[in-house]
């Protein structure tokens, strides 16, 4: 399980399997007994400094938490360890396509197992799918008749699950984590219609923003012009990487709705540059494959720009991160951002 997990999750699982150790979850402010980074510098002593030194800055942010958020925290991880951070149970939210992608290198015979485990609609959605490459009912292969152990029907359920991850699982879950895979879709493009709005900010004429405007479908483009209205002063920043971002999807030259799509797609990206690789998989889970290859590749290349980049630009893109963050809370609750 740990050679699977970047840093913060390793760190986070190791502070848990210090806390169940120790017998106790301690508390500085209320309860006797030693701090949480005591407590961690005593059971990893034999670690070098380098590698205590963000064991104990980790463990001051976790003791900082209140009462119930560290018993959920630790809840969390000791269901995780448990389960050796494998998924036991497919999120309900998973994009058929991916259950489709994954199973059509499979026999009919593990098909059959496998969609007898999944929910009913997600089931027929990935077996329609998988309709065009080989029918899923067919009887004539020579391994539909053999009916395997259930010690290998659990292996292959096992493995199949191992390809998706469960919600549970991030040990920093926010509000983009919890989008159902039917409102992500809508996130995306709402993110796309603001940005577009931000970079409207850089129009000064009424005829060019009006000229502009109907390059859009009507509700797109009311959208569009709500978010540019109820915007308060954009700093001039924002305003040109909007302006970039868009001339780049622009020049792609696709219909305005797939544009509005990879500008979201885009933002999203961004917002999970310095996330871990657990998240990044249960957000992409949730998109149809060839969405979420494409995803991947713009996290990487955000990823290098924040390597390469110089710490006011990094400033700004950890700034937009929260951003998206928060309008994906507020989407939650509005259905706009």
């Amino acid at each position: 399980m740990m050679n699977s997990l970047l840093f913060d999750e390793r760190a986070d699982a190791l502070i848990a399997l210090a806390i169940v150790f120790e017998g106790r979850f301690p508390d500085e402010r209320t309860e006797p007994g030693l701090p949480l980074s005591d407590n961690v510098r005593r059971s990893f002593d034999a670690f070098d400094e380098s590698r205590l030194k963000p064991l104990l800055s980790r463990s001051a942010k976790i003791a900082l938490l209140s009462d119930s958020k560290r018993k959920e925290w630790l809840g969390r991880w000791i269901d995780n360890i448990r389960r050796r951070g494998r998924a036991v149970k497919l999120d309900p939210n998973v994009h058929p396509e991916q259950v489709a992608k994954i199973l059509r290198k499979e026999p009919h015979a593990i098909r059959r197992h496998i969609f007898d485990s999944l929910p009913p609609e997600l089931r027929d959605e990935a077996a329609f799918l998988l309709h065009d490459d080989e029918d899923i009912h067919d009887t004539s292969s020579e391994y539909s008749s053999a009916i395997p152990p259930d010690e290998i029907i659990e292996l292959v359920k096992d493995r199949f699950l191992s390809n998706f991850v469960q919600t549970e699982s991030i040990h920093d879950a926010d509000s983009i984590d919890q989008l159902s895979s039917t409102d992500l879709p809508e996130f995306i493009h709402q993110l796309g219609l603001r940005e577009i709005a931000v970079a409207c900010r850089g129009i000064n004429s009424k005829e060019a923003l009006a000229s502009f405007f109907c390059r859009f479908a009507e509700d797109d483009a009311k959208a569009i012009a709500i978010y540019l209205s109820t915007m308060e002063k954009v700093d001039s920043a924002w305003v040109a990487s909007a302006d970039g971002l868009v001339k780049r999807a622009w020049n792609r030259r696709l219909r305005t709705r797939q544009i509005l799509h990879m500008i979201g797609l885009e933002l999203l990206a961004s917002a999970f540059a310095q996330r871990t690789d657990t998240a990044i998989r249960n957000t992409a889970q949730k998109l149809p494959y060839r969405d979420s290859v494409r995803w991947g590749k713009m996290i990487s290349a955000w990823r290098e720009r924040l390597a390469d980049g110089d710490e006011r630009s990094n400033t700004i893109e950890r700034k937009r991160a929260k951003m998206i963050k928060l309008m994906a809370s507020k989407f939650r609750d509005s259905g706009n951002v």
